[in-house]
């Protein structure tokens, strides 16, 4: 699924009952020069204030499950992985 110009949403898996682990691949990463700390240091901080606020995420944190988050290139090589936890999403 298409998110925007720049990510598309490949899969979800899950790991036993406490991870949730979302697949994404950046389009166009490679041929702008787009560095994995670039992505991560740009899209955590962002990720983090959606997990401790979505409405639709809620039943993770009520049952205290680790969402991860992995962005490939468009080759399927892993260009960073972000994981969000309850010791993240429960700080105030």
């Amino acid at each position: 699924m298409k998110i925007d110009e720049f990510m598309r949403l490949d899969s979800a898996t899950t790991i036993g009952e406490t991870n949730f682990i979302y697949h994404y691949t950046i389009i166009g990463i490679e041929e702008n020069g787009i560095s994995a700390d670039t992505i991560r240091n740009h899209i955590r901080p962002q990720l983090i204030d959606y997990v401790k606020s979505s409405e639709d995420l809620k039943p993770f944190r009520d049952n205290s499950v680790t969402l991860d988050y992995k962005y490939y290139n468009e080759k399927g090589k892993l260009a960073t992985e972000i994981s969000v936890g309850p010791g993240i999403y429960n700080e105030r």
